[in-house]
């Protein structure tokens, strides 16, 4: 079954009403009367026929006995944090954003926007985007481990956090614009409270049991005491204030004490909450800096953390000057703020233990006999156009096939069947079979990974399209991705050029490069520009040049065997 139809199914067997919806988050459907009577299993059932990528929307409110708190950021998910107790357990969902929390419905309430920081609620005349949903981008909504819908039931808002939504004082609405994360156009309607009634005549004359009731004590000391140790306060002071706001609560508390112990009992769970807040905070900060590469900014992360409060920033501060005084990172430039990663990590290299035999690749042209082939290796073989550079590819692959070593082909140029002819061309030599043994890909882009770390891996070719100079980054990335494999990497080259594209920058990384050019009437001209591994100690391969042809445009033939220029073509 669709996933998507199968949450849709459970989530309307368990009260709630479903709505299918896009991937921008509207409904597919004239939703509102859904807010009223539940769609069926019948409905849903055609409604994900219909759009069977559809998401799962849930409606908020009266009938889905359901009040959602839509928090966007870090800074909205403490802002909830500091109302639940440790102790909750609330059916929470991770968005694309942010984070949803479920409560059971608060009749009366409404949607309305930015109540506590960067936080919504969705009620009466709203929806939610439920798991397992997942955006235009393709991420995802999806519960939090220990905390899905399934396994706990909803309940009632914490009183405290009740409180701070009444007084925002949302009114319930039912508007088709309002919906679960669309929230631009809403603007709350604000209503006369108790506290703010139009002829303001009583406020004075509140008891103690209107300001503080009993029954909302545990919640107003637990939220108060967070918010004393956040600010700073000290330990006596805050002790102080509790016991104040303590005197004010109704007689009821002489039957259900509050005493010295359940004070100090708060405050040491709001340090214990705040620590574990600086805590989380500091490791994020490290985190961060331990994932970055080259300068950066404390505005970045500032940004990148979702830091907005000024005594986060205070604190993100202190661990960057921290880090700094531990030589993690140092201050770069003349500005304020600007940071560099120092990065002492060695790669130790063991060159005791290593295997000190070559690997066994075979070329064309007898290139193996001059040239030692070892791990992460880098060959390059750049060639003019029409001069032969794919035959020799596919001869390199076709003399290491089927001799334990994987061989991987990228082509960046040539379909199924054309591939498929130009193997072919071998026959009868290499039955057409045979080529079973290499790995064909078709990619232009992105080759460092795709290559096997411990094969053979042939491109052909390495496209640079504007900067040649960045031929030499593809390399480096490509090397980079190397174990026990090695690659050869064709790359296009200008009729008369020394190099191919890329100049010298094309010359950095590889251990053997080798230049194709057409040379008429007497033969295509292979060159060994350079060669770091020789074969033989008494014999230098470099600048030695070798004549060859490409017979039926795919097999390589050696005419001239490989000498100095001046034995076999004049002039050169």
């Amino acid at each position: 079954m669709n996933n998507m139809l199968q949450a849709a199914l459970w989530y309307q067997k368990n009260g709630f009403s479903v709505i299918p919806a896009k991937k921008d988050k509207k409904p597919f459907i004239k939703w509102q009367s859904y807010q009223e009577t539940p769609a069926n299993e019948v409905q849903i059932r055609e409604w994900w026929a219909k759009w069977p990528n559809a998401n799962v929307a849930i409606v908020t409110g009266k009938k889905s006995n359901l009040t959602v708190i839509d928090a966007d950021s870090e800074a909205g998910r403490d802002a909830v944090s500091e109302f639940l107790p440790d102790s909750a357990l609330i059916p929470t969902e991770k968005t694309p954003k942010g984070w949803h929390y479920y409560f059971k419905h608060i009749p009366g309430s409404g949607n309305g926007v930015r109540f506590l920081d960067d936080c919504d609620v969705r009620s009466e005349g709203g929806y939610v985007i439920a798991p397992p949903s997942h955006n235009g981008s393709k991420k995802g909504y999806t519960w939090l481990e220990g905390l899905k819908i399934s396994d706990i039931d909803l309940a009632p808002m914490p009183e405290m956090l009740a409180m701070v939504l009444e007084q925002a004082s949302f009114n319930a609405v039912s508007n088709s614009s309002i919906n679960s994360l669309n929230t631009s156009s809403i603007r709350p309607n604000r209503i006369a409270t108790k506290a703010t009634d139009s002829n303001n005549s009583n406020i004075g004359s509140n008891s103690p049991a209107e300001i503080i009731p009993c029954s909302r004590r545990d919640d107003l000391f637990f939220h108060l005491a967070n918010y004393l140790v956040r600010g700073g306060m000290p330990n006596d002071n805050i002790r102080f204030f509790l016991q104040l706001f303590l005197n004010h609560c109704t007689e009821q508390s002489e039957q259900d004490p509050f005493t010295e112990r359940d004070i100090e009992a708060k405050i040491e769970s709001a340090l214990n909450r705040e620590n574990q807040r600086g805590n989380a905070t500091t490791q994020a900060i490290k985190d961060y800096v331990s994932a970055t590469n080259g300068n950066f900014s404390a505005t970045n992360l500032y940004f990148e953390q979702q830091l907005q409060h000024p005594k986060e920033k205070a604190k993100a501060r202190a661990v960057l000057s921290r880090l700094a005084a531990d030589g993690v990172i140092e201050r770069v430039g003349s500005k304020d703020g600007w940071y560099r990663k120092i990065d002492t990590a060695l790669n130790v290299m063991d060159i005791f233990k290593v295997n000190s035999d070559y690997l066994d690749i075979k070329y064309p042209l007898d290139l193996h006999e001059l040239f030692r082939t070892m791990p992460k290796n880098i060959i390059v073989v750049a060639g003019t156009q029409n001069v032969g550079k794919t035959a020799f590819l596919l001869n390199l692959a076709s003399l290491n096939m089927n001799r334990g070593i994987n061989v991987r082909y990228i082509t960046s140029e040539m379909g199924e069947q054309e591939l498929s002819n130009r193997c072919k061309m071998f026959e009868p030599e290499i039955p057409f079979s045979f080529w079973k043994g290499v790995q064909f890909c078709d990619h232009n882009f992105g080759f460092s990974d795709k290559v096997d770390p411990d094969g053979l891996n042939i491109i052909d070719y390495l496209e640079i399209a504007k900067d040649f100079s960045e031929i030499a980054d593809r390399m480096k990335e490509i090397y980079q991705k190397l174990e026990k494999g090695v690659a050869v990497i064709g790359i296009q080259k200008k009729y008369g050029a020394e190099f191919g594209r890329g100049a010298e920058f094309s010359l950095e990384k590889p251990r053997l490069y080798v230049t194709l050019e057409a040379n008429p009437p007497e033969g295509n001209i292979a060159k060994i520009v350079k060669c770091k591994n020789w074969a033989r100690d008494d014999r230098n391969p470099n600048h030695l040049e070798c004549v060859f042809n490409v017979i039926k445009g795919a097999q390589i033939r050696q005419a001239i065997s490989w000498a100095k220029p001046s034995k076999h073509l004049k002039g050169k």
